[in-house]
């Protein structure tokens, strides 16, 4: 195996009961350009799963951040990319986090996401246990940013 790149993204909403009730959606782009909505179980290969943890452990320690700092978090959209040498070590990740705030949230609601809360959501990330647990030479970017 060549050295490959795996991409995943995810999407999920917040704050509002009616559509905040189900899972977020977890896609996978497959070798042939197509993104595949991914329901990991038995089934799923196992080093695939450990990407989807590792996606999935960095957005249950934002949210987690996020609801402790009452940042009025409406939507999460998040990408993955991995790149993996030909013997399946991880070499880099970069997972960029875009948050929609909830807009009736108000002046005060929506100034709980400054520079500094931002900063202490990418570290609580950062320090999340699958992310800590890989090897101190992987290349790590976690960006967390406020949708334009």
């Amino acid at each position: 195996m060549s050295p490959r790149t795996f991409q995943f993204r995810l999407h999920s909403d917040h704050g509002d009961p009616e559509t905040s009730a189900g899972p977020p959606l977890l896609e996978r782009l497959s070798d042939s350009g197509v993104w595949e909505e991914q329901q990991p179980g038995l089934t799923t290969p196992p080093f695939r799963l450990s990407l989807i943890a590792l996606l999935l452990c960095l957005r249950f320690h934002l949210v987690s951040e996020a609801a402790e700092r009452q940042i009025p978090l409406r939507q999460l959209r998040a990408t993955l990319s991995v790149a993996v040498s030909e013997t399946w070590d991880l070499e880099a990740y970069r997972a960029e986090f875009q948050l929609q705030l909830d807009p009736t949230a108000g002046a005060a609601g929506l100034a709980r996401a400054d520079r500094a809360a931002l900063a202490a959501l990418r570290e609580r990330m950062a320090r999340s246990p699958v992310a800590r647990n890989l090897t101190a030479s992987i290349d790590a970017q976690i960006i967390v940013e406020l949708a334009g």
